[in-house]
């Protein structure tokens, strides 16, 4: 019996020292969403229809992540008043399935290209083309 518990205490020790967990942060853009992250809006375009399953999933994994996460995100019929709007796009010469794009309040581009945005941007934030 002293054998048996010997060998599940090393086996179990042995899984625990083996055992490898890596977390890091996320990246942080230079600006922020003005409105904060509470009451994200999202909008699909029928252009993005065969990735409506693939966005929405990524939206549930963006809010239950496992951790207290403050964001919560909307799906809405139109793209009034959003602030992600999402339209298919594909380049198959370069293998680009998609990007993002900044804008601020007044539609300006504030990052395009997938680059990250350097100021705080506002009501249209991003574009998932």
């Amino acid at each position: 019996m002293k054998k048996y518990v010997l060998t599940i205490v090393l086996l179990l020790s042995a899984v625990l020292f083996v055992s490898k967990v890596e977390a890091t942060k996320p990246p942080k853009f230079g600006g922020v969403l003005s409105q904060g992250v509470r009451n994200v809006r999202y909008y699909i375009s029928p252009s993005a229809s065969n990735f409506t399953g693939d966005i929405d999933n990524a939206k549930h994994n963006w809010m239950y992540t496992g951790w207290d996460n403050p964001i919560y995100m909307y799906k809405q019929g139109s793209n009034y008043g959003t602030n992600i709007d999402c339209y298919g796009y594909t380049d198959s010469r370069s293998g680009v399935g998609g990007y993002v794009e900044f804008f601020d309040g007044s539609d300006r581009p504030i990052a395009t290209g997938g680059a990250a945005p350097n100021r705080n941007y506002f009501l249209y934030t991003s574009r998932c083309v």
